[in-house]
C-alpha cells in the first residue's frame, strides 16, 4: 500500500533538510480552528470540505469591540499581537488574528488606498481565500471591514490566488485573498492587492501609519453567501487564460498524477490540465488541512511520490501545489523533483524572455544559463517591483517554482498572454510539459537537454528562531572579514569550505572558492531560519545546508535563543 505523501506530524521545531530536484516539505500542525467557532482548538479539517463554493464560520465573538480608542495606526495595534507583515502580506498566529486586528488591518488597507489614489471610494473588491479552517471566518470579517470603508466587497469563494489575481487585474478592481500559503494551518494571513497587483513593501510603510483610530465600537461578521458570488467567473476565466495560450490539445499524450490533498487548486487545476488535453489522475484528496513547502523536501516525501508513479507506471508527470496553489511540485516520470530555479529556466526559454529577475537565493547556474539576469532580495514583492523597471519580455521567479509574467506576452496565435506579477504555480507546469511534447522527450531527458542540473541546491530550515535572534548572529558577520567568515564556518563544522566572499543583499550568502554557496536567510513568514545551499553533488549540497543548521542550532542554544 503507498503511503499517502506528507501523512506525518512533524514537532514544532527541528531541523530539516532535502536535496532539491525536490521542492515539497509537507506538515500539518497540532492545534487548529474548527468549522464551528474560530476561538477553539479543534480538529483541522479544511474549509467546507470543497474547493468551490464557500461556507461561513460562526465565531463565537461576532459582534464585539472595534477598539482603536488607545491606537492610532495599525502599527501599534500590530505590535501588540504576533501578527505582522511578512514576506507577502500580514501573517501570524490563527489565535492572534483577532476580529479586531484582522478588521482594523483591512480598515487600514482600504482607507490608505483610497486615499493615496490606490483604491476608488465605491469600488468593488474582490475577496477569496484557501481551504484553511480558519479561512472563511476571516473573510467575513474583512469584508465587514471594507463595507465600513465604503467598499463593495464581491465573494470568489476558495480559489488559487493567481487565479483571483488574474479576474481582479483584468477586471481593474482590488483584492483581498485571505491565505497562509505553505505555512502551518495553525496560522493564516491576509494577502492585499491594488487593480495593478500585489502591495509593495512601500506601500505596507504607508499601510502600517495609516490612522485608524476612528473605529465602529461594534461591527458583525459578513456572511459570505449574502455577497455577489463571482466564483465561477474567476474559475473560468483563469482556465480560458491557458486554453487560449496554448490550445486545446498542448497537452495531449501527457498522464498526469494530481495530489489533490487540501490545495485550493485540486479542483480547479485538474479541469485545466484536461482542458489542455491532459489524462488526469486525481489521487490522495484530504478533508485535513496539509501544509506544503515547496522549498524544503524530505527523502520520504520523495519516495512517496516515486510510489505513485509506480502505481500509474504509464504517468508522465506528477503534480501539486502549496495551500493556496501559487508555488508549484512537479516532479517527472520517475518521480525525480523539479527544482523551482529549473522550471523558472524552462519557462523563460519557452516565453523567449529577455529580462528574468530572481531572488538572491535563487541557483547561481541560472546565471551561466540565461541573459539578462537581474537579481533581488528574496520575496515576491521585490522581484514584482524590479520587474516593473525593465521592458521587453519581462519575467521573474522564486526558489519556491511560483512564476511572475512581468509583461504581456505575444503568443503568436492571435492572443496575449497578459501580464500577471504574482506567483503562479499553473504557467511553469504546463510550459514544462509543452516543451517536454514540443521536443518529443520526457521530462528527465528534457531537464538533460536544458543543461540546467548540473548545480544542485538544497535547504531546510530551523523552526522556532525568532528573526531577531536570528540576526543577533548573522548581522555581525555581513561585513566581517574572511578570516573571520571562515572561522564561523569553521565554528559550525562545515568541512572543505574555504570561503571567497560574502553576498548581504538578503541574509548572509557565503561563497566558497570552489563557487558552493551557504546562504542563511530568516523566514519573513514565521519564526523560522532557512539555509539554503549549493554543491556540485546532491549529497554534498545536502551536507552543507544540514551541517550548517545544525552548527547554528548549537550556537542559538549556546546564546540561550533556541532549544529545539
Amino acid at each position: 500500500m503507498i503511503k499517502p505523501l506528507g501523512l506525518r506530524m512533524f514537532p514544532q521545531s527541528g531541523i530539516r533538510t532535502v536535496i532539491n530536484p525536490g521542492i515539497c516539505s509537507i506538515q500539518s500542525g497540532l492545534d487548529g480552528f474548527s468549522m464551528g467557532c474560530s476561538a477553539m482548538p479543534a480538529k483541522y479539517s479544511v474549509a467546507g470540505g470543497r474547493s468551490f463554493g464557500v461556507c461561513s464560520l460562526t465565531s463565537s465573538n461576532s459582534s464585539i469591540s472595534g477598539g482603536g480608542r488607545n491606537t492610532t495606526n495599525l502599527s501599534s495595534v500590530l505590535n501588540d499581537t504576533g501578527v505582522k507583515f511578512g514576506t507577502s502580506g500580514i501573517r501570524g498566529l490563527v489565535s492572534e488574528l483577532s476580529d479586531k486586528v484582522v478588521f482594523q488591518a483591512m480598515t487600514a488597507f482600504a482607507l490608505d488606498g483610497i486615499a493615496r489614489g490606490k483604491i476608488n471610494a465605491g469600488d468593488r473588491i474582490l475577496l477569496g481565500g484557501d481551504l484553511r479552517p480558519s479561512t472563511p471566518h476571516l473573510m467575513g470579517i474583512a469584508a465587514s471591514a471594507f463595507k465600513h470603508a465604503g467598499l463593495e466587497p464581491l465573494n470568489a469563494g476558495l480559489l488559487p490566488t493567481p487565479a483571483l489575481a488574474h479576474y481582479a487585474r483584468v477586471n481593474n478592481m482590488p483584492l483581498m485573498v485571505v491565505t497562509g500559503s505553505h505555512i502551518p494551518f495553525d496560522r493564516n494571513g491576509l494577502k492585499p492587492y491594488y487593480s495593478t497587483g500585489e502591495i509593495l513593501k512601500t506601500d505596507e510603510v504607508s499601510i502600517l501609519s495609516h490612522n485608524i483610530s476612528s473605529m465602529p465600537q461594534q461591527f458583525q461578521e459578513t456572511h459570505l453567501e449574502d455577497l455577489d458570488d463571482v466564483n465561477a467567473s474567476v474559475t473560468q476565466l483563469y482556465i480560458d487564460r491557458y486554453v487560449n495560450a496554448f490550445g486545446k490539445n498542448a497537452l495531449q499524450g501527457q498522464t498526469l498524477i494530481f495530489q489533490a490533498h487540501s490545495a485550493v487548486g485540486r479542483d480547479i487545476i485538474p479541469s485545466l490540465l484536461r482542458s489542455l488535453g491532459a489524462t488526469v489522475e486525481i489521487v490522495d484528496r484530504r478533508d485535513e488541512f496539509m501544509a506544503v513547502d515547496t522549498e524544503a523536501v524530505l527523502p520520504e516525501h520523495i519516495q512517496a511520490v516515486r510510489g505513485f508513479m509506480t502505481q500509474y507506471s504509464n504517468a508522465t508527470a506528477f503534480i501539486t501545489t502549496d495551500g493556496d496553489s501559487d508555488r508549484p511540485f512537479l516532479a517527472d516520470e520517475q518521480g525525480n523533483m523539479i527544482s523551482g530555479d529549473s522550471l523558472g529556466l524552462i519557462v523563460s526559454r519557452q516565453l523567449g524572455a529577455d529580462v528574468n529577475v530572481i531572488p538572491i537565493s535563487s541557483n547561481s547556474i541560472i546565471d551561466t544559463r540565461l541573459e539578462g539576469v537581474v537579481h533581488t532580495k528574496i520575496g515576491s514583492p521585490y522581484v514584482i517591483a524590479e520587474m516593473s523597471n525593465h521592458s521587453g519580455r519581462v519575467v521573474g521567479w522564486e526558489a519556491n517554482g511560483g512564476f511572475l509574467l512581468g509583461s504581456d506576452i505575444d503568443m503568436g496565435n492571435g492572443y496575449t498572454l497578459q501580464s500577471l506579477p504574482t506567483r503562479d504555480a499553473v504557467l511553469p507546469i504546463v510550459a514544462a510539459l509543452i516543451r517536454s511534447n514540443e521536443k518529443k522527450i520526457n521530462l528527465s531527458e528534457l531537464l538533460k537537454s536544458e543543461e540546467i542540473d548540473s548545480h544542485v541546491r538544497s535547504s531546510g530550515l530551523i523552526r522556532g528562531i525568532e528573526k531577531l535572534d536570528s540576526m543577533r548572529i548573522l548581522s555581525p558577520l555581513q561585513s566581517a572579514s574572511t578570516e573571520d567568515l571562515q572561522n564561523f564556518m569553521i565554528s559550525l563544522g562545515v568541512s572543505g569550505f574555504n570561503v571567497s566572499h560574502v553576498n548581504a543583499t538578503d541574509g548572509l550568502r557565503i561563497y566558497s572558492e570552489k563557487g558552493e554557496v551557504i546562504h542563511f536567510r530568516p523566514s519573513g513568514n514565521e519564526p523560522a531560519l532557512r539555509c539554503y545551499a549549493e554543491a556540485g553533488s546532491a549529497e554534498r549540497a545536502a551536507y552543507l545546508s544540514e551541517q550548517a543548521l545544525k552548527g547554528i542550532n548549537e550556537i542559538a542554544k549556546k546564546k540561550g535563543r533556541y532549544v529545539s
